[in-house]
């Protein structure tokens, strides 16, 4: 047997010890993904839990509204015209919200699934605006909260090509939260710029505000900035990580601005200029939104 030399004993010990520093620098890597994996394994369990607690406070009680509400109609003769005006709208304003509420977490099994696409329409943005104020007038009314648009254009026309029915879905997610966290007597501003290929959307309220530090959190799935069980303001948690995955998938970003007095929410998407080659049409975006028998996908 030959001897070896000191020379390759110290060669092969130093690609040994490489070895060994690979498999160690391999071996960490694998234990931070495997960590990783479980939290977020541990984020999807708490999500769950937290959904389901969200989604029985959200419909389930709504729905004992609407049966308790029905049933009285049924049972009881009334001729009333006020008081049946009354009940009726009760019934509207309770299936209005458990229908908002459904569609968001439709949106949300779809973004989770990677199963959507982004459908062209050419519609105008203010019309479409318009139709949201008039869908949600009933919460406008139980808060006398008023709402002013404000337009900027470039043309002549403030038709523009984006997927509506998106589109729409973000422009109700933040105006509603806007309306719900008004103060009484309140009004909000939306201001709407179109600048080349670019749609610039401000909506300003003066409600209670949110704290600097939440401006950033409000975007997560699920979160509340209010989430105790009696809180006056509905939702499942998940209108504005919605809105923000359909933003982001239309080209642009959202953002939280705070005032001395309520906050300002600004978004952007990028948009179609070139229209021409564009079949579908939609005066106002409405034919995808809170129809019958629509389907969201």
């Amino acid at each position: 047997m030959n001897n070896i030399s000191d020379y390759a004993l110290l060669k092969e010990l130093q690609r040994r010890l490489k070895r060994s520093d690979d498999l160690s620098a391999e071996l960490y890597h694998n234990k931070n993904e495997l960590l990783e994996l479980n939290q977020k394994l541990e984020e999807s369990e708490m999500f769950k839990s937290h959904f389901i607690s969200n989604v029985t406070n959200e419909l389930v009680n709504p729905v004992s509204s609407l049966l308790a509400l029905s049933k009285f109609l049924k049972n009881n003769n009334i001729e009333d015209k006020e008081k049946i005006k009354k009940f009726s709208s009760l019934i509207f304003s309770e299936a209005f919200d458990i229908d908002f509420q459904l569609r968001n977490v439709f949106f949300a099994a779809k973004f989770e699934s990677g199963k959507y696409i982004v459908d062209y329409t050419t519609f105008s943005v203010v019309e479409l605006v318009k139709s949201i104020l008039k869908d949600f007038e009933h919460l406008f009314d139980k808060k006398n909260v008023t709402a002013d648009i404000e337009l900027k254009k470039d043309k002549l026309h403030d038709n523009i090509s984006t997927d509506a029915e998106k589109l729409k879905v973000v422009f109700a997610n933040i105006i509603s939260n806007s309306v719900r966290f008004s103060n009484t007597n309140d009004k909000i501003i939306i201001k709407i710029s179109i600048i080349q290929d670019t749609l610039q959307v401000s909506i300003r309220d003066f409600g209670i505000g949110i704290s600097p530090d939440l401006t950033d959190k409000v975007f997560e799935r699920f979160y509340r900035i209010d989430n105790s069980i009696n809180s006056e303001n509905k939702g499942s948690g998940l209108g504005l990580s919605v809105s923000k995955q359909i933003i982001e998938i239309l080209g642009g970003s959202i953002r939280f601005e705070d005032h001395d007095n309520g906050v300002e929410v600004l978004f952007n998407i990028s948009i179609n200029q070139n229209t021409e080659n564009i079949d579908d049409f939609s005066s106002n975006g409405n034919e995808f939104f809170f129809d019958g028998d629509m389907e969201v996908f």
